[in-house]
């Protein structure tokens, strides 16, 4: 859809006539101004050093299943891309990960302990079923030890239609459960067994510990957290940019 005269174009999508009424239209507006805020941020750093951006392009390829030096070019070829525009768009995540060091590196342990509540992993057994009146027999199984979840979780399989589902959880931060279900397991005792509760629409369940797995701050949440900051700075400037 070409742009008609006097309407707006997206800066850097010009050339192929992708206005602000197209991407709209396809649901990518907010998604092309996010990343003109981001190409703002990014005029601060610098493109990578080259052995660090031929690792970069290495692992490019590799996710795209570009196997050769041809594959590359034919795929250049068929986006009209030179080589200055496939390095930009190779090396752009790795300058958006230096700018959020830069950036957060000052507040990260301040952000890790105010959120490490809700970063904590659990491993947990749920048993969902319909009728209150089994789950609170099968909960009385599983308490006095004639039964476990797997044997439960193997039996359900194996019935037509099944009348209960149990399945391991996790590992899941706290903060992705639901408000009740994350502060019964952040309360309860490795092998603690929860008796039947309502689970919504009319089904219950049963819950028992298996693993509490504590945050750490180690270089994959770091990174994680980095970008989680990054990303909340560039949501504060497009607000900004909206007014």
């Amino acid at each position: 859809m070409a742009p008609q005269p006097g309407e707006p174009v997206i800066s850097g999508f010009a050339e192929a006539g992708f206005s602000a009424r197209s991407l709209a239209h396809w649901g990518l507006l907010e998604t092309a101004l996010k990343e003109q805020v981001r190409d703002r941020l990014l005029t601060a750093i610098d493109q990578p050093p080259p052995a660090v951006l031929e690792v970069l392009l290495r692992q490019w390829m590799e996710q795209r299943g570009l196997s050769t030096p041809v594959m590359v070019e034919e795929f250049q070829r068929r986006l009209g891309l030179a080589v200055e525009d496939l390095t930009a768009m190779v090396a752009r995540p790795w300058r958006w990960q230096q700018w959020c060091e830069q950036q957060g590196g000052t507040q990260i342990l301040s952000y890790f302990l105010a959120r490490k509540a809700g970063l904590d992993q659990v491993r947990f057994w749920r048993l969902l079923c319909a009728e209150e009146e089994l789950a609170a027999e099968l909960y009385q199984r599983l308490r006095g030890g004639e039964t476990g979840f797997e044997r439960l979780a193997e039996q359900a399989g194996r019935d037509l239609p099944p009348a209960w589902r149990a399945e391991l959880v996790g590992p899941v931060d706290l903060e992705r459960l639901g408000g009740e279900l994350a502060a019964l397991l952040r309360v309860s005792e490795v092998g603690g067994l929860w008796a039947p509760r309502p689970a919504g629409e009319g089904s219950w369940q049963i819950l028992q510990l298996e693993e509490c797995i504590p945050a750490i701050l180690d270089q994959p949440m770091r990174q994680r957290l980095m970008e989680e900051l990054g990303e909340a700075a560039l949501q504060q400037l497009l607000a900004v940019d909206q007014r």
